[in-house]
């Protein structure tokens, strides 16, 4: 393994935090998506560009800090949820997360094998990584693009729980694949991850969530370190559920920021 230098490695993260916030604070401005700014100054920084960025100097490392990003991202969508917005259009929101999920899976799948001549099994493993349209990308366009309450309850429902959703499929897909795609005892472990998964992510983020919100109500943080306190046992949940199964954090971490806010996130605002 080679070896890192820390100093790379310090001004990597410290160059990447400043520029993102910079650019944000740019496209705020401007009155623009800051989705797409990030983008631009993402490939100029980076190795492509200036170089001044440099991913590979984190080794393994940059796996977790991605991670624990989209955790936190993820945790502030479900703090965001609104249950009167559900409540609105819950087939609307539900027939997205399931039919339109299979509509969009299945039909990637098609494209692919029909343009690119790919295997099924490739295709469909390819067609799960185009699932997600994620909270990064649908809120700040939320933000930007005034719609009416209905569509804006709609798109980010969608947007917050779609991630772990498509993770969860692709991370299946993945699993049922290297196991040799047959439904034997493999497949079905695979099945069975899958099932984990979702258990412990539900599990984990429900009592996480209830108790961030009781500790909160017992003033065990000052009331100026409060947001501090969730945001460090965010990451505890995240981390709590990632060592149970991996990649269940995405969805514990979501269920966690639910729970809080519908009993009551007013008290950490």
């Amino acid at each position: 393994m080679p070896q890192l230098d820390p100093h790379v490695m310090l001004l990597t993260i410290a160059i990447a935090i400043f520029a993102g916030s910079l650019v944000s604070c740019v496209a705020h401005r401007i009155k623009v998506s800051a989705i797409v700014l990030l983008l631009g100054a993402g490939i100029g920084l980076g190795p492509e560009g200036l170089n001044w960025v440099q991913p590979a100097s984190l080794g393994n490392s940059l796996g977790v800090v991605v991670s624990l990003a989209v955790g936190l991202i993820l945790f502030e969508g479900g703090l965001t949820l609104d249950v009167k917005g559900y409540l609105r259009t819950p087939g609307v929101i539900s027939r997205l997360l399931t039919l339109g999920v299979l509509t969009t899976w299945l039909g990637t799948t098609a494209v692919i094998v029909a343009v690119f001549g790919l295997n099924l099994r490739l295709a469909v493993l390819a067609a799960s990584l185009v699932i997600v349209t994620g909270p990064t990308v649908i809120a700040p366009l939320l933000k930007r693009i005034r719609v009416n309450a209905k569509l804006h309850s709609i798109l980010h429902w969608e947007g917050v729980l779609i991630d772990p959703i498509g993770v969860f499929v692709a991370l299946l897909v993945f699993e049922f694949i290297d196991a040799g795609g047959s439904f034997g005892v493999e497949g079905f472990a695979a099945l069975g991850a899958f099932g984990v998964r979702i258990g412990a992510g539900l599990g984990i983020g429900v009592a996480g969530g209830f108790l961030i919100d009781r500790l909160v109500r017992w003033r065990l943080p000052p009331k100026d370190m409060v947001n501090s306190f969730v945001l460090g046992s965010a990451l505890v949940v995240f981390g709590l559920a990632e060592v149970v199964k991996h990649e269940t954090g995405l969805l514990a971490v979501t269920v966690a920021g639910f729970v809080l806010a519908v009993l009551g996130g007013q008290a950490i605002k």
